[in-house]
């Protein structure tokens, strides 16, 4: 279930009705990623935008192994006949669930001159700066949609860059599909289901997780399930927003 509470994000209509080409690359941005069979039948570039050290958040939850769990809804058992269509472009940051405006101005200004029909940005900064701002607006002008966590920040509103014009803001709802106490609330443009959420691990283990991020990456795979189905990315942003929609 999606709940819909706002929209700032404006769609753009100059992309195409159809797509050209099989490849349909994503950008995520988070985490660094353990190596694990899980992902073996997947094209996953890895890229590191920052020499700083790995801060480890203390758990056994590694932050970017949620995301690509739920993204490419990944099962213990099978791989996915699509698998070969999709490239994962992995913008790996040093820290877990947070990330400085710093490295996450130099990972979406990395991303600029590429030709990825969706960008995903799990990790959450608490402060902006211009050049935040900038690389934002450079990432939107390719046209390609972007979604960001809205953070776990419980009550206020979407940290950066979710709370940029043109990103899609991200929040987790509860088991009872209510705003999520941890989730960030105002001005939010779309919840969905991040409460102890199963994924599997890169081991392919089974565990679960909790937060918006989890939320952002099941958006994410909806729309990546759109354009496997022959929609364009933005046609995809269209539809989540409109799918189960809830005024309140």
């Amino acid at each position: 279930m999606i709940w819909v509470i706002a929209s700032a994000l404006l769609i753009c209509s100059c992309a195409s009705s159809s797509r050209s080409d099989n490849l349909i690359e994503i950008a995520v941005i988070d985490s660094h990623l353990p190596d694990g069979t899980a992902y073996e039948c997947f094209n996953i570039e890895h890229q590191s935008i920052s020499n700083e050290p790995v801060v480890n958040s203390g758990t056994a939850v590694h932050h970017a192994e949620v995301t690509l769990s739920h993204l490419l809804e990944l099962t213990a058992e099978t791989c996915p006949d699509w698998s070969s269509r999709v490239r994962i472009r992995h913008v790996q940051l040093s820290g877990e669930v947070s990330a400085s405006s710093r490295e996450l101005t130099e990972a979406i200004t990395s991303l600029s001159d590429s030709s990825v029909d969706l960008t995903v940005i799990a990790l959450t900064s608490g402060t902006s700066s211009r050049s935040l701002e900038d690389a934002i607006q450079e990432l939107v002008d390719t046209g390609a949609p972007i979604l960001a966590a809205s953070g776990n920040r419980p009550g206020m509103s979407p940290g950066f860059p979710a709370r940029f014009d043109g990103v899609l803001s991200i929040g987790a709802l509860d088991n009872s599909q209510k705003p999520a106490s941890f989730s960030a609330q105002k001005n939010v443009d779309v919840f969905l289901s991040g409460e102890n959420i199963p994924y599997v691990t890169s081991s392919g283990d089974i565990d679960s997780s909790s937060g918006t991020s989890v939320a952002t990456a099941i958006a994410a795979n909806q729309i990546l399930k759109g354009i496997l189905a022959g929609k364009t990315p933005s046609e995809g942003i269209a539809e989540l927003i409109q799918q189960n929609r809830r005024i309140e």
